[in-house]
């Protein structure tokens, strides 16, 4: 499934293949599929900043710009995930 997953993304341009798996990726959450992919990882909490998290692996800003699928990201197993939002001003 990912060989043929990453052969059909590397066809597309960078921007669309984001687009593309990050809608997947909401699609997967909807219907609740994202809970089955929650991995089971043993404990290793990491404390930093004065703050204790599940394990060593977060995601790092810009891969969700919007913030639009911290939820959807966070049930992939990482002990983070970190999200830049944009400040809507009317």
């Amino acid at each position: 499934m990912y060989a043929l997953a990453r052969a059909l993304l590397f066809k597309l341009d960078p921007e669309t293949a984001h687009h593309v798996t990050l809608r997947a990726l909401a699609a997967a959450h909807s219907v609740g599929a994202t809970r089955l992919l929650n991995p089971d990882l043993p404990d290793d909490p990491v404390q930093a900043m004065g703050l204790t998290f599940p394990n060593p692996v977060g995601l790092a800003a810009g891969l969700d710009k919007n913030a639009a699928f911290v939820e959807s990201l966070s049930h992939l197993g990482f002990g983070s995930v970190c999200s830049a939002c944009r400040r809507r001003t009317r």
